[in-house]
C-alpha cells in the first residue's frame, strides 16, 4: 500500500542544524554530473550492487573468482537515465501489511533449541535479611539496627541504623493510616551488575513494614545511616570499575522530585568494603554505581554497518599522496558513514577527531573486556575486513574474523613492551600487518591498581609480499600521536591518532622513502617530534567561542569533564584533525609538499545529559564536534595553490533504548548529528538534501493501523500514537533504534545543461520475522519481528545485552527510484530480500543469523507496486545452510565463554536470475540463466572443512553456467597455496590461481592456462610466495600440451614487471 506523506517530517531534540555558509564558484565539466551520481550509486550500502555484495559479509569473505552476470535491473545505464528531467517525490511511504514480500525469506533453522537469553541485569545474589523494631520506642535508648545480607561469595552489604537514628512521628502507611503494631525494616537486593550507560554493581532497597506488612513511608533520619558495601578486587576489575570512584545514588522518595542525590563512598582498602552515610531513608532502591564506562574511544565500523541491508549511506574523500613503492602507498581517504554514529551510544561518548560519523583509520585491533571479565578482540580495516575476532581452542593466540575471510592472525609477545602483546595478521596475498609492536601503536589505561588494559592495537608496519630475506624491502611505517594522562601517579593514553606515514624501499641497507604523510591537530597540549609540532593547544579564545557550562582546561569543547566527584571518561577523543600534509619523500624541505588538506569543524559544548530514568543525568554528556569542510591545496616548487573543497551540513536525530525487564524500567537516548547534505565546490555535484527516520526493532510487535504493520521498521515514525503504550510497548526494547536514510535527493551539473533536476530516491525497511509469538494485532498476526540479534547463555551469572545486542539489518529494503523517460510511471520498485535474524537468544550457527547481510532474492517492478504482473526480473540466491544444506561454520574456532560466538562463512551456492518482462510470475517460459559454485573448504555433504591449520581458504573450484537458452559451460579453477614459515619467515599466499579451464556441457576443455609463481627465488623459499606470475602457459587447443604456448616475465626487487618474452620468443624490452 503506498501513502504520499509529503508534510511527514522527522524530528528531533533541534539543538541546531548545522548549516555551511562559504560558497565556492563551481566548474562545469562535461559528464560530471553522471559521473557524481555512479559514484554517489555505488558509494551508499543500501543501494550497493546486488551481486558484488552477494558473497560478501563485513567485507570479509572473498567472493568467487568470476562473480555472477549483473543480476540488477537497476543497472548503470537505467542509472545514468535518471537524468531526464522529473517532477520527485517527497517522502513516499510503502506500507508492509498483507504484502507477498514480507515473509521468512524461505530460511530454516539446524538447530530448534534456543537457550535462556543473556539477561540484561544480574539477578539478585543477596537474601534479604530483617530486624524488628517498636515505632513507639525509637528513641536514643533503642538498640541500634544492624542489617548483614550475604550472598554465596560472604557478606556483600551491611546498613547501620544508630540507636534512636528512626523518627515514626510522622510516618504512614500507604493508605494513610498510622503503622500497626512491631515495625519490621527489611534489607533486600533488587539485582546485581547492571552495565548500562553507567556500570552499576548492585541495587538494595530499604523497606519498613508493619505488622500488616504495609509499607511505612514519611521515616525521617535523625542521625546518619551508615551503608557498607563489601567488594572483591576481581569484581571490580572484570567491571574496570575504580574503588575510589565508587558512588551511592539515592532517587528521590517522592515522585514529585525527579533529583538523585549522589553520595561518594570512601575506599577501604584492607577491608575491601566502601562505606556511606546517609541521612534519608529512601522508598525507592539505592545503587552502588561505579560509573561511566572508562574507556569510551569512538566507535569503530564493524559487519553490521556495511552490509547492504543496514540503511546507512557512506561518504568517502580520497586523499591524493605522492606515488610510491608497489603495495605500500598508503590508499588514504577520509570516511563517513552514520552507520558508526548510530552506533554511539552512550552520550557520554565524545565523536571522534576528524567529526561525528567520520573515520580516518589505517587499521586496528581494540580490546573490549565483558562483564565476566572475557577480553574479545575486533579487527577494523585490515585487509578491507572489520569484524570479531575468535580465538582458536586448539592453538592460544591463533584468531579468526567471526564472518570467516581467512585472513592469517596471531598474537604474538610484544617485542618492544615488556610483559604485552600485539598481533601480526597476513591477507591472503601474503602481505603482512604488524599492529600494535611499537610503543606509540599500543594505546593503554591503567586502573587505581596500575593494572595495565590494552585497548587498541593500531597498525604500526606494514611489510609488502615478498621473497623472504633481501626482498621484503617495500614497506609502510606509521607512527602515533597520543594524548597521556596521569591519575594518582597512574598513566593512560587518553587518545592517540596517526603522526606520519613513511613508505619506503630499501636496497642494500639503504632506506629511501618514496613518500611521507604528515597529520596536524589541536589538542590539550603543544606535542614536537624532530622539530615538528604536530600538536597545537586548544586555545582559551577557541573554549570561550564555545559557551562552556563549567570552566576548563585545554581540551575540546566537546569533551565532557567531572562533575561534582564524577569522573569523566579516562580514554575519549580528545584531538582533532586540522590539517593533512603529503611530501614527495621526506618532510625536510617545504618544496617537498605535494598536497595538503585542511580541516575545518563546529563544535558545541558538553552539556546536561538527558533526563531518564538511568544515574547519567548527574553527569555532564559529550556535546557535538562535526566536520563542515575540507579544503585542499597542490603545490609546486613549494608553492601552494588553493582549490576548490568540500562542504557539509548537518541535523541532530535521537535514538532511543528502553528496558522494561527492568524495575523501574530503564530508559536511555542519544542525540547526534547526521550528514544531511554534502557539496563538492570543484565540480558542483553532491546530495541537497538526505532524509532520515527512526527505525525501530518492534520488539512487541504492533497494532494494525490502514495497511501497516509491525513488519514495518518506521511504524512508529508513521503512527507514533501507536507507539506509547499498549502491549508491543515499547518498540525499542532491548534493542537500540538506528537512524536510516529515507530519502535522497542529489544534484548536479553537466557542461550542456547547467540545471538539471534533482534525482530522488526513496527508501522504506522492513523487519524480518524472528522466532516466538507476540502480542496479536488486529488481523490476528502474532509473528515476532525485529532487526537485532543478542547471543544466548545457560550461565544466569552473565549479563549485558545492553552492549551485547547487535543490529543485523532489515529482512526488506525497498528502493522508489525514477524510472526515467516513463511518465505514466514515474517510480520503479526494487525489492531486496535479505538474511537478517533469528531474533533474540538464537543460535549463532543458525543460518538466519550468519547469513546476515546476505541477499536471498531481489525483485524489479515496473511502477511503485509488488505486483507479479508487473515483475521485470527476478533474481533467488542460495548459501550453504539453506535447502538442507550442511551449515558453513566452524568447529575449531569457538569458546566456552559466555556469550559464545562462532564463526561462520557465508558460501554461495547459486544464483538464478529469471526475466519476466511484466509476462507474469506463472510464466515458465521466462529466459532465465543461472550460475552454481562450489569451493575448495565447503562440500553440501560434509560442510565446512575444519582441518587445524586450514588447508583450504574458500577458493573458487568450479562455476557452472546454464540457462535456458544457452549450452552448459564450467569454469574450472585449481590454486597454488602456500602457509608456512622457513628460517622465521612466514609465508601465506593462498589464492593465486594455478590452472584455469572452461568446459563444455560434454566436459570438454574449450579454454585454457596455467601459471607458476616466483621462480627463480632464493633456495628454500616457497612457491607461491609473493606471488608474482613469472611463467603463463596458454594452450590454443584445450589443454592439450602441444598447443602450449608460454610467456615469461621478469621483475625488480619492488615486484615491478621489468622484461617480458612473449610465446614466439619477442622480449621486451
Amino acid at each position: 500500500m503506498l501513502s504520499d506523506h509529503s508534510s511527514h517530517k522527522e524530528t528531533a531534540r533541534g539543538r541546531r542544524a548545522l548549516l555551511l555558509l562559504r560558497p565556492f564558484h563551481a566548474r562545469a565539466q562535461h559528464g560530471v554530473w553522471k559521473m557524481f551520481l555512479v559514484g554517489l550509486f555505488l558509494c551508499i550500502y543500501l543501494l550497493t550492487n546486488t551481486l558484488s555484495t552477494v558473497p560478501v559479509v563485513a567485507a570479509a569473505v572473498r567472493p568467487p573468482t568470476h562473480l555472477p552476470v549483473a543480476k540488477t535491473s537497476f543497472t548503470l545505464k537505467k542509472f545514468l537515465n535518471q537524468a531526464n528531467s522529473y517532477k520527485p517525490a517527497s517522502g513516499v511511504h510503502v506500507g508492509s501489511a498483507g504484502s507477498s514480500a514480507v515473509q521468512n525469506n524461505g530460511l530454516s533453522a539446524h538447530t530448534t533449541t534456543t537457550a535462556a537469553q543473556i539477561p540484561s541485569a544480574q539477578p539478585p545474589t543477596m537474601k534479604a535479611v530483617s530486624a524488628a523494631i517498636q515505632a513507639s520506642t525509637s528513641t536514643s535508648s533503642t538498640p541500634a539496627l544492624h542489617l548483614s545480607g550475604s550472598d554465596p561469595n560472604g557478606v556483600r552489604m551491611e546498613v547501620t541504623i544508630p540507636a534512636g537514628a528512626l523518627d515514626f512521628s510522622a510516618a504512614t502507611t500507604a493508605s494513610h493510616t498510622a503503622p500497626q503494631g512491631t515495625l519490621t525494616v527489611t534489607l533486600a537486593q533488587t539485582r546485581g551488575h547492571f552495565i548500562n550507560a553507567t556500570r552499576d554493581l548492585a541495587t538494595y532497597q530499604i523497606q519498613v513494614t508493619d505488622a500488616k506488612g504495609q509499607a511505612v513511608q514519611g521515616v525521617k533520619v535523625r542521625t546518619p545511616i551508615t551503608y557498607t558495601f563489601h567488594y572483591q578486587k576481581s569484581e571490580l576489575a572484570h567491571l574496570q570499575i575504580d574503588p575510589n570512584h565508587l558512588s551511592l545514588f539515592l532517587p528521590s522518595s517522592t515522585a514529585a522530585n525527579a533529583s538523585t542525590t549522589v553520595v561518594p563512598l570512601t575506599n577501604h582498602v584492607a577491608s575491601s568494603t566502601l562505606t556511606a552515610s546517609v541521612s534519608t531513608l529512601a522508598i525507592a532502591a539505592a545503587t552502588v554505581s561505579g560509573g561511566t564506562e572508562p574507556i569510551q574511544a569512538p566507535p569503530k565500523p564493524r559487519f553490521a554497518s556495511v552490509q547492504g541491508n543496514g540503511g546507512q549511506i557512506s561518504y568517502s574523500y580520497p586523499f591524493t599522496v605522492a606515488p610510491g613503492p608497489q603495495g605500500v602507498t598508503p590508499q588514504l581517504q577520509l570516511s563517513y558513514s552514520s552507520g558508526t554514529t548510530n552506533a554511539r551510544h552512550e552520550p557520554t561518548t565524545p565523536a571522534g577527531n576528524t567529526g561525528d560519523g567520520w573515520t580516518l583509520s589505517l587499521g586496528s585491533i581494540s580490546a573490549e573486556q565483558y562483564p565476566d571479565g572475557t577480553i574479545w578482540y575486533s579487527l577494523s580495516g585490515i585487509g578491507g575486513v572489520s569484524d570479531r575476532l575468535i580465538p582458536n581452542k586448539n592453538n592460544n593466540g591463533d584468531y579468526a574474523t567471526e564472518h570467516m575471510s581467512y585472513l592469517k592472525i596471531t598474537r604474538i609477545n610484544n617485542p618492544v613492551v615488556s610483559g604485552r602483546y600485539c598481533f601480526d595478521v597476513w591477507d591472503g596475498s601474503g602481505n603482512k600487518y604488524e599492529l600494535g609492536c611499537t610503543k606509540d601503536s599500543l594505546q593503554s589505561y591503567h586502573d587505581s591498581d596500575n593494572d595495565q588494559f590494552d585497548y587498541s592495537f593500531d597498525l604500526d608496519k606494514m611489510t609488502a609480499a615478498n621473497e623472504g630475506s633481501g626482498t621484503n624491502n617495500r614497506t609502510m611505517t606509521i607512527s602515533y600521536l597520543q594524548d597521556v594522562e596521569s591519575e594518582n601517579g597512574h598513566t593512560s593514553i587518553r587518545d592517540a591518532a596517526p603522526r606520519q606515514i613513511v613508505y619506503k624501499t630499501t636496497t642494500n641497507g639503504n632506506t629511501t622513502p618514496a613518500g611521507t604523510v604528515d597529520f596536524f591537530y589541536n589538542g590539550p597540549t603543544n606535542s614536537t617530534v624532530n622539530g615538528t609540532q604536530f600538536e597545537t593547544q586548544y586555545t582559551s579564545a577557541y573554549e570561550s567561542a564555545c559557551n562552556l557550562p563549567e570552566a576548563s582546561a585545554q581540551q575540546r569543547c566537546d569533551d565532557p569533564l567531572d562533575r561534582n566527584g564524577l569522573s569523566d571518561p579516562s580514554v575519549m577523543s580528545t584531538l582533532e584533525l586540522t590539517k593533512v600534509k603529503s611530501y614527495v619523500g621526506d618532510d625536510s624541505a617545504a618544496s617537498h609538499l605535494d598536497y595538503s588538506y585542511a580541516l575545518t569543524y563546529l563544535d558545541t559544548s558538553f552539556l546536561n545529559c538527558p533526563s531518564n530514568t538511568s544515574n547519567l543525568s548527574n553527569y555532564w554528556c559529550a556535546g557535538e564536534h562535526v566536520l563542515t569542510a575540507i579544503t585542499p591545496t597542490v603545490y609546486q616548487n613549494g608553492s601552494g595553490h588553493q582549490l576548490a573543497g568540500m562542504t557539509f551540513a548537518y541535523s541532530d536525530h535521537t535514538n532511543k533504548y528502553d528496558d522494561f525487564t527492568q524495575n523501574p524500567h530503564y530508559h536511555m537516548q542519544n542525540t547526534w548529528a547526521y550528514l544531511i547534505s554534502y557539496h563538492d565546490h570543484s565540480n558542483g555535484v553532491g546530495a541537497s538534501s538526505i532524509v532520515y527516520q527512526t527505525a525501530w526493532n518492534n520488539s512487541h510487535g504492533t497494532p494494525y493501523n490502514a495497511g501497516d504493520n509491525r513488519y514495518d521498521a518506521l511504524y512508529c515514525d508513521w503512527h507514533p500514537n501507536d507507539c506509547t503504550s499498549g502491549a508491543s510497548n515499547p518498540a525499542d526494547d532491548q534493542m537500540w533504534t538506528e537512524q536510516v536514510v529515507f530519502s535522497l535527493t542529489s544534484v548536479g551539473k553537466d557542461s550542456s545543461n547547467g540545471n538539471l533536476s534533482s534525482s530522488t530516491v526513496n527508501y522504506n525497511y522492513w523487519l524480518t520475522q524472528t522466532q516466538g509469538s507476540c502480542p496479536a494485532d488486529s488481523q490476528g498476526d502474532n509473528a515476532c519481528v525485529g532487526f537485532g540479534w543478542m547471543p544466548n547463555s545457560g550461565d544466569t551469572s552473565s549479563q549485558g545485552s545492553y552492549y551485547h545486542g547487535e543490529f543485523r539489518g532489515f529482512g526488506t529494503v525497498l528502493t522508489m527510484a525514477p524510472s526515467g523517460s516513463n511518465t505514466s510511471q514515474p517510480y520503479n520498485l526494487t525489492v531486496q530480500k535479505y538474511a537478517a535474524t533469528y531474533g533474540w537468544g538464537s543460535s549463532v550457527t543458525d543460518s538466519r543469523n550468519y547469513l546476515a547481510g546476505s541477499l536471498l532474492e531481489e525483485d524489479v517492478y515496473q511502477g511503485p507496486n509488488a505486483n507479479g504482473a508487473d515483475l521485470i526480473q527476478q533474481t533467488v540466491n542460495s548459501y550453504a545452510g539453506q535447502n538442507s544444506t550442511p551449515n558453513s561454520c566452524s568447529t575449531v574456532y569457538t569458546t566456552t565463554h559466555t556469550p559464545t560466538y562462532t564463526p561462520c562463512e557465508v558460501v554461495l551456492l547459486s544464483s538464478k536470475t529469471t526475466d519476466y518482462e511484466q509476462t507474469g510470475t506463472s510464466n515458465t517460459n521466462a529466459p532465465w540463466a543461472q550460475k552454481a559454485y562450489t569451493y575448495d573448504d565447503y562440500s553440501t555433504s560434509n560442510g565446512l572443512d575444519q582441518s587445524n591449520p586450514p588447508k583450504y581458504y574458500h577458493n573458487t573450484l568450479t562455476e557452472a553456467l546454464s540457462g535456458s537458452n544457452i549450452s552448459t559451460s564450467t569454469r574450472k579453477w585449481t590454486y597454488a597455496t602456500t602457509n608456512t614459515t622457513v628460517s622465521g619467515t612466514t609465508y601465506y599466499n593462498v589464492h593465486s590461481v594455478a590452472h584455469t579451464e572452461l568446459d563444455d556441457s560434454s566436459g570438454n576443455a574449450t579454454q585454457c592456462s596455467d601459471t607458476k609463481y616466483d621462480e627463480g627465488a632464493a633456495s628454500g623459499v616457497p612457491s607461491p610466495a609473493q606471488g608474482l606470475p613469472t611463467t603463463m602457459t596458454a594452450y590454443s587447443n584445450g589443454c592439450n600440451a602441444s598447443s602450449a604456448i608460454k610467456t615469461y616475465t621478469g621483475y625488480d626487487t619492488d615486484g615491478n614487471a621489468v622484461a617480458t618474452v612473449d610465446g614466439v620468443a619477442n622480449a621486451s624490452p
